[in-house]
């Protein structure tokens, strides 16, 4: 067992140390391939977000309103699983690893509008009517007949990938949570949440952007607010906090037994499994959405992974200045007491914000495998994916957390692979089309599409 656990983990490690490098290239090709279009978008698509509220009627060109696409795009990104995994990155590397997470998140900004773009380009109606898409859509579609191994590779490892970060980790975050903070048993927890997520996953996607519609904006908001009110308490701390991040990022201390290339993958990996850039999650659920228009799905994409990464930035900030990771090694206590930090008795929040990103992110992510399993095996059997999904919700918090993060490392790494591949080969196709949308846009008044 020793001896296949090393395995695996030498596996994750050598995979790992190609895709780092390789991702941040690929981040920064796409983005100045588009001439930057992805950042300089960003005000057009909170503009046009502000706009969104109050519209609940649909189109016939997807089963997505914009405001449920905005939402259920934000719940396959902000989960629970964020803030935990952030908390162990920089108990095991130290502050820098923030540095390098908001480094990632801002390179794959490229990565992410290049994904929602051909997400909604090469959708297609599924055998229900449906539309439905993603990377291995797109990548089925693109591709040369000698590469086309790689739609159903992706696919495959996609499943694997999803199952580990968006039901065993969120599980076993959740209620580990549950049992050691609030002492309720793992049974209870786990019963629970399958019993939620069963009367939720059971009635499609449009039933799960419902969902989201209640509790992502509440779990959002909590967080950004929680995290201003501590920071503006503690405002002269925060010049020192983000002075140790950046130091600490090209200096780590020797404390945390760590060298400045371990520092940046640990914060790249930190970034990647928080803001999905590279991984194709929620473009998928996008290609559902109206309007079917790739640009502007595009700029929701970025839209969505800002909005991770001011969350992500806030808590980790907040985590820096209270020096909680310094004595705790678990995630799960160092959130909390950090909360209880920022402001006394204040604990209790991060159930407040944990419970709603955990059960949420749950169900949105088996819409995205889903997705990847209908496409193996069509759409009529989307029962029983559901059922194993449930029985995922089950297993998880039993699982050891170090096989989690191994399956989801390994499954990820793989499913990273191809799509990066396939967005490279197809990108001198696509950066004109992009770049040429975007100069028609330029200089007029620009609104949310036609519905």
């Amino acid at each position: 067992m020793f001896l296949l656990a090393g395995f695996f983990g030498g596996v994750d490690t050598f995979i790992w140390g190609l895709l780092v490098d390789w991702i941040i290239f690929t981040g920064i090709y796409f983005s100045l391939g588009i001439d930057l279009i992805n950042l300089r978008t960003i005000p057009m698509a909170i503009r046009d977000a502000l706009k969104l509220f109050g519209q609940t009627h649909l189109s016939h060109d997807g089963q997505l309103t914009p405001m449920m696409n905005l939402i259920v795009s934000s719940g396959a990104i902000n989960g629970l699983g964020n803030l935990t995994f952030t908390a162990l990155a920089i108990i095991v590397a130290g502050p820098g690893v923030v540095f390098w997470s908001v480094v990632s998140g801002l390179v794959g900004f490229g990565t992410r509008f290049l994904e929602a773009y051909l997400s909604v380009q090469y959708r297609r109606r599924n055998e229900l009517g449906e539309y439905v898409g993603g990377p291995m859509y797109y990548l089925n579609a693109c591709l040369p007949v000698g590469l086309k191994w790689m739609a159903p590779f992706f696919a495959v490892f996609s499943l694997f990938s999803l199952l580990g970060i968006g039901n065993f980790a969120q599980m076993h975050s959740l209620t580990f949570s549950m049992s050691k903070l609030m002492t309720v048993p793992l049974p209870v927890t786990s019963c629970l949440v399958a019993a939620v997520t069963s009367v939720v996953i059971f009635g499609g996607l449009k039933t799960v952007a419902r969902f989201n519609l209640i509790l992502i904006p509440l779990a959002i908001v909590l967080n950004v607010g929680f995290c201003v009110v501590v920071l503006a308490s503690h405002l002269d701390q925060v010049v020192d906090a983000i002075t140790l991040i950046v130091n600490e990022a090209f200096h780590p201390s020797a404390i945390f037994g760590g060298t400045m290339v371990a520092v940046i993958e640990i914060g790249i990996r930190s970034g990647i499994f928080s803001n999905g850039a590279a991984l194709g999650r929620e473009v998928v659920l996008q290609a559902s959405a109206s309007p079917a228009d790739p640009f502007y799905q595009g700029c929701v994409s970025v839209l969505v992974g800002l909005i991770d990464l001011i969350l992500v930035f806030l808590t980790s900030l907040v985590i820096v200045m209270s020096k909680t990771y310094l004595t705790m090694q678990e995630p799960s206590y160092v959130l909390w007491n950090s909360f209880n930090w920022g402001i006394a008795g204040s604990g209790w929040l991060l159930f407040a914000i944990a419970i709603p990103m955990a059960l949420t992110t749950i169900a949105t992510f088996c819409v995205i495998g889903e997705r990847s399993f209908e496409f193996l095996f069509g759409a009529r059997r989307r029962t029983l994916f559901r059922s194993l999904w449930i029985c995922g919700v089950l297993v998880g918090p039993f699982l050891s957390i170090q096989f989690i993060k191994t399956l989801y490392a390994i499954a990820s790494s793989l499913q990273c692979l191809p799509n990066l591949i396939g967005l490279v080969v197809v990108s001198s196709v696509t950066f004109p089309e992009i770049r040429s949308r975007f100069q028609a846009l330029s200089g007029i008044k620009r609104s949310i599409p036609q519905l």
